[in-house]
């Protein structure tokens, strides 16, 4: 009985590891597709340039160092796993950032108010 259990979890651990580079490359390709493709009306715009085989290996590397100091660098790994996907992103604007200021302080009168009111937990409507 306690063979079957030990074999099963087995199992489901080796899928994950094999999963791995699978599930890396789809988070690496979804975050490129996201921030891509976001921007702020038609004055600023987001690219990303995330390298996906580069994403895949970072995450292969902080899988193995953290299997072999028993999960102690998980940490450092989710850092430099955010500072790639942090530096790959880009903001383009158009214009200088006083224009852009200016332009989403006309488009926004009431945004001290809103803001406010989300932070309460209530819904403006009007």
């Amino acid at each position: 009985m306690v063979v079957i259990f030990v074999a099963i979890v087995g199992g489901i651990f080796l899928l994950l590891l094999a999963s791995a580079p699978a599930r890396a490359y789809r988070e690496a390709r979804m975050f490129q597709l996201m921030w891509s493709n976001v921007g702020v009306s038609q004055v600023a715009r987001f690219k990303c340039q995330l390298g996906t085989g580069r994403y895949v290996l970072l995450r292969l590397k902080n899988m193995l160092l953290t299997l072999l100091t028993l999960g102690l660098y998980r940490p450092f790994a989710r850092v430099s796993e955010y500072r790639m996907k942090f530096e790959s992103v880009t903001l383009h604007i158009k214009g200088g950032v006083d224009q852009i200021a200016g332009i989403l302080v006309r488009q926004q009168q009431g945004g001290l108010g809103d803001a406010l009111a989300d932070a309460a937990g209530l819904d403006l409507i009007g």
